[in-house]
Order: structure tokens, then sequence, then C-alpha cells
């Protein structure tokens, strides 16, 4: 039995487990499940139970780990191909990116007094949307533009209740 973190209820999943992967202290289990007839990928903290199955294990004859993932950030394996996500950040951020990259994958386009800009090759999924909203403004998606949308977005969203919750405190942002 599984549930969700915005569950209600218990999912009960047949799953025939392929392999393991760690993201942000958090582990989660691949397998291919017989309901869905993919693989899902389901956070092992989430598992309410666990319960042996005589269905004979679906052997994992395709599915490459490193393959899988060498285009994501996080465990979200997203939809569409690996795109060019570039970024802009701030030089006082600069260092931190160079010496920490964020993916594997990171290239640098450009450095100078006013920041760095990098290059990523990724499937845009929600955890590289986090991550960038992380940094706030101290980062700029300069493309690709499907990804500029998503995060210009949020950041509108988030700076409108900052200014709200700045306005009733009677200060300015």
């Amino acid at each position: 039995m599984y549930r969700k973190f915005d569950g209600t209820k218990n999912d009960e999943h047949l799953l025939h487990p392929y392999f393991l992967k760690e993201y942000r202290g958090r582990w989660y289990l691949l397998g291919y499940s017989e309901a869905r007839h993919y693989v899902l990928t389901l956070g092992l903290d989430r598992f309410v139970s666990l319960a042996p199955s005589t269905v004979a294990f679906k052997e994992n004859k395709t599915l490459k780990p490193k393959a899988y993932f060498e285009h994501t950030l996080g465990v979200t394996l997203g939809k569409g191909p690996a795109e060019d996500v570039d970024l802009w950040f701030s030089a006082a951020l600069a260092p931190y990116i160079k010496t920490q990259h964020l993916h594997h994958t990171q290239k640098t386009l450009r450095e100078d007094e006013n920041g760095l800009v990098i290059r990523l090759k990724l499937i845009i999924n929600p955890e590289l949307l986090s991550l960038i909203l992380s940094y706030g403004a101290d980062v700029r998606v300069l493309g690709p533009e499907v990804l500029k949308e998503k995060g210009g977005n949020r950041l509108c969203i988030c700076y409108s209740a900052a200014h709200q919750y700045y306005t009733l405190l009677g200060c300015c942002l």
C-alpha cells in the first residue's frame, strides 16, 4: 500500500521493483506497474505496507538507470526531449554555480562582471523549475521559451504575494 503526500487514501500497486534512486535525501523505487503498464517512481517513505506477491517477476530488460536519468534533474522523468536550458546567474552566485554544478551536463557559456551564463541539457520537469525558482532574483531563464513562461508565471505569483505581505506591514518591496 502506498499513500501520496496529498492523498487521503492508500493505493495498492503490484510493482516489479527495478532500481532505487536517491534525490535530496529521499529514496525512490522505480518499477513496472502491472495496473498502469509503465514504470512508476514511488517514494520509499510513503509506503504504508508491503506484501509478497505470487505474480511472476517481470525482469527489466530495457530500462538502464544511467540512461533513464541522463537528462533529468531529480526523479520525475518529465515529458518531451532534453532541451538546452540556458540560465543566467548573478555575479554573487556565480562562484557557487561554477564549483557545485547543478547537473553533470552543465557547461559555462559566458562569465563576466555581470554574472554567469550556463547551459544544461535537461528534460523540463517540476524539480528543475523548483531548483530555478529557489535562486530567486539571482537567476534568469534565458531559454527555452516554454521554461521562461513557466518560471516567469510562478515568479509573478510569488512577487504578487510578497508585495501584498509587505504592503500589509507598511513596507515596500
